[in-house]
């Protein structure tokens, strides 16, 4: 539903010479309403802010931000919204503008979409910082086999492994922690990237 001008739709009886500007605003409203209730919202659209130009009048605001609503165009129709509680004062139509402004803005949310980069980099350290588990393992395992060593061979070649295998353990873990850690990093950045966007007034 669209707000109707009276102004432009009563045609004045014996009254003074129509201003030109007054003339062209009232084709371009009639033009306007007419697209609106075949559902050509975009042209209506287009109809309404050239009548506006000729006859700035918060009702064309209203209108506008209809067509607008109609077109799923969320931002566009709260910021029409919004002109006209900011031009039309106090008006018995405020409070619902007010309750439909509200229910756009909860659509304005982008649903987050997690970044790529962001999974595989979580992924892969957390592969990393579990796998040196077992290089940690093997290394202690070598180690208690190397104390009981009856040679000295034997227990520099166990003793040679343990070290070895707890050096690359730490060295995995090391690498899977800072991937992990990029990975959050990657997604707080791109979390922040996609806030809700604001709607002009």
């Amino acid at each position: 539903m669209i707000v109707a001008l009276c102004a432009f739709a009563a045609a004045p009886v014996k009254a003074q010479p129509i201003a030109p500007d007054e003339e062209i605003a009232r084709r371009h409203y009639a033009r306007a309403v007419q697209l609106y209730d075949d559902g050509r919202y975009a042209e209506a659209i287009e109809e309404f802010e050239r009548a506006r130009t000729y006859a700035p009048r918060p009702e064309l605001d209203y209108n506008v931000a209809r067509c607008f609503d109609r077109l799923e165009q969320a931002p566009q129709a709260i910021a029409a919204y919004q002109r006209y509680l900011d031009a039309a004062g106090a008006s018995p139509a405020q409070a619902a503008v007010r309750e439909r402004i509200a229910v756009l803005r909860t659509r304005l949310v982008l649903p987050r979409r997690v970044d790529p980069l962001a999974v595989s980099l979580l992924t892969v350290g957390a592969a990393a910082v579990l796998s040196c588990s077992g290089l940690f393992a093997a290394s202690a395992i070598h180690d208690a086999h190397a104390a009981e060593a009856d040679t000295y061979q034997r227990f520099h070649d166990l003793a040679g492994a343990a070290q070895n295998e707890w050096i690359a353990g730490a060295v995995v873990a090391s690498v899977g922690a800072a991937l992990v850690l990029g990975g959050v990093a990657r997604y707080v950045v791109t979390s922040r990237g996609r806030a809700r966007p604001r709607a002009t007034r």
